[in-house]
Parts: C-alpha cells; sequence; structure tokens
C-alpha cells in the first residue's frame, strides 16, 4: 500500500501542482506519510517555500508527529531561505547560531554541510551549492526592505523585526563582517541571475546574463527584469488564490 501512495505522490509531483494544497487535508485527516510525502513533491520540485518551511518547521519542532530532525530542519531552511524568504533565513540564522555553540553541534553541522556540497565541476557558477553563508549575511538579507528583495521568488519579504534586532545586535569582528558581506552580495547576484534562468526561456536568459554582467546594459536589463518577474509573482499569487 505504501508503495502505492508514494507512486501516486510521485506520479503526481511531474504533472500538476495539485500536491501543496492536498498536504494539509491529508494531515487534518492524520495521514502525515501522504502529506509529508506532497509537501516533498512541492518543496523538492517545485521549490515551494511555503511547504519547504513547513518541513523545517515540523522537523524541527517534531508537528505532526514527525521525528525531530535537526538535519532535515536545516536543510528545508535552507531550501526556503535560498528563494528569499525572510523568515526561513531569520531561522536558519537561529539555527547556525544555536548549533554552533556546542562542540557536538558543530561537528553534525559540519558532517551535515560536507554532504550538502557539490564540486565546483557539477554545479552551475551561479547557482547554490548547498554551503551555509554566515548568520550575520542571512539577517542582513532577511532585513532589507521588501522594495529591495523584487527578484525574489518568495512572497514572504517583509523583515522580521526580530531579524532586524539581531541584526543589530550581532557582535562580529571587522575581518568576519567583510567575509559575511561578501556573501550576502554573492548571494544576491546568484539568486538574481537563478530566477532570471528560472522565469525566462533559455535563450532569453543568456541575452539577460550577458546584458547583467555589462555595466552599460546593467540598468535596462534589470529594468526588463523587474517587469518579468512582476509577471511572474502575478502567475504565483494567483496559483495560491486558487488552494
Amino acid at each position: 500500500m505504501q508503495k502505492v501512495i508514494f507512486l501516486l505522490i510521485l506520479g503526481m509531483s511531474f504533472t500538476c501542482k495539485a500536491a501543496c494544497p492536498l498536504a494539509d487535508s491529508f494531515f487534518e485527516k492524520g495521514r502525515t506519510d501522504i502529506a509529508v510525502g506532497f509537501l516533498n513533491s512541492c518543496a523538492l520540485n517545485y521549490n515551494d517555500d511555503e511547504s519547504q518551511m513547513k518541513l523545517a518547521k515540523a522537523y524541527a519542532d517534531g508537528d505532526y508527529n514527525l521525528t525531530v530532525n535537526p538535519r532535515y530542519s536545516l536543510y528545508y531552511y535552507q531550501l526556503a531561505a535560498e528563494t528569499g524568504n525572510a523568515e526561513a533565513q531569520l531561522a536558519l540564522a537561529q539555527a547556525l547560531i544555536k548549533a554552533d555553540k556546542t562542540s557536538e553541534s558543530r561537528k553534525d553541522l559540519l558532517d551535515y554541510r560536507s554532504k550538502l556540497k557539490v564540486t565546483s565541476d557539477e554545479t552551475d557558477k551561479n547557482t547554490f551549492n548547498g554551503d551555509f553563508i554566515h548568520p550575520y549575511a542571512l539577517l542582513m538579507l532577511a532585513s532589507e526592505s521588501p522594495s529591495k528583495k523584487w527578484y525574489y521568488p518568495s512572497l514572504v519579504r517583509n523583515a522580521p523585526p526580530k531579524a532586524v534586532s539581531l541584526f543589530k545586535s550581532y557582535k562580529i569582528s571587522d575581518e568576519k563582517k567583510k567575509i559575511a558581506l561578501r556573501q550576502a552580495s554573492q548571494f544576491k547576484t546568484r539568486k538574481l541571475l537563478q530566477t532570471a534562468k528560472e522565469i525566462m526561456p533559455s535563450d532569453e536568459y543568456q541575452t539577460m546574463e550577458k546584458k547583467l554582467k555589462n555595466p552599460q546594459t546593467q540598468n535596462q536589463a534589470l529594468d526588463e527584469l523587474k517587469i518579468k518577474m512582476q509577471e511572474y509573482i502575478e502567475q504565483k499569487n494567483n496559483m495560491r488564490k486558487t488552494k
């Protein structure tokens, strides 16, 4: 029976986006195994940050009778943070800060991170490679105003008050701050190019990438990408309204 359910979920993930709204109904019925399968379909196949956040919180707190699993929680928080979800960026920063307090947690974190990393030969230089960035950089990204996050696929853009207060009170050396700021800048560049790649045909993306990297055409390219992004967000809003 479980194999049939798995195949049903797997087939559905490749044919439609109906899996996302169905998850809640299965949670209500106590069918956690099916609900998690649907959420995984949305989180991994459609990069849906709502589903990623639900799974991250569930594995962090044991919601829906799931066994608490910090590694799974970090994984889903990271996926959501990479979409630009401000709540996820805050949660991931807090998780990394907490994990760094004991030697055992640091060992688990380093082991987890090593399993996430992908060799540079196997990944596009403009995409994320599974590595964490500094909590200070995450807090800075989460604290930015929504107007600066127009290229984020996530619709959760408002700065969480806690992220702003933690960012202001975070103690960090000048040397580490430079590293964190560089990571934040690299994150923005990767996210901008990744978003363009996701919402544009390949030929348009290649042209856009060249324009974005050329100082003379960069502003024009950004204006064009903003229009494309607005259209994408409208489509995503309409999809969520039908849930």
